[in-house]
């Protein structure tokens, strides 16, 4: 092997004087905005989905980010309540991520010490909107119908 080639059989390597002659040409700021829009904007799949308000409260002093049913994502500071709507798969993951008992860390420091619960509380959740119709009062977990799209 020399110079400048790769061993056969790697796939195309690209010479470091290309890169240095030709630089990639970015695209159009705004291209890439829309570009981005559509990646995170909602599935009809998803907006179709049951949905419910629900009040969050960030309990640690970190910053976390909870997307809501549009796919937009709202900050959370540290001590900040908030009311947005969520999907109520996104709700019942929430409440996964609080329990202690959803599993233990398997090796480094904190081996066997359980997982911490989600610093993001749900304070107050809301009645079950589906498909534009508001059931009439949001059930305990246990009880909470399955509604099918």
């Amino acid at each position: 092997m020399t110079g400048n080639q790769p061993p056969k059989g790697l796939g195309f390597v690209q010479p470091a004087e290309m890169l240095i002659d030709q630089p990639h040409v970015t695209a159009h700021p705004q291209a890439a905005q829309e570009m981005l829009a559509q990646l995170l904007a909602p599935s009809q799949e998803q907006l179709a989905k049951p949905s419910q308000f629900v009040t969050l409260h960030n309990t640690c002093e970190q910053t976390h980010f909870i997307y809501d049913r549009y796919n937009q994502a709202h900050e959370f500071l540290g001590g900040q309540k908030k009311q947005i709507e969520m999907t109520t798969d996104g709700i019942d993951t929430l409440r996964h991520w609080a329990r202690t008992d959803r599993g233990h860390y398997l090796s480094g420091h904190k081996k066997g010490q359980p997982f911490p619960a989600h610093p993001v509380r749900i304070i107050d959740v809301g009645p079950i909107r589906c498909n534009g119709i508001e059931l009439p009062a949001a059930p305990s977990e246990p009880e909470r119908p399955q509604v099918e799209a």
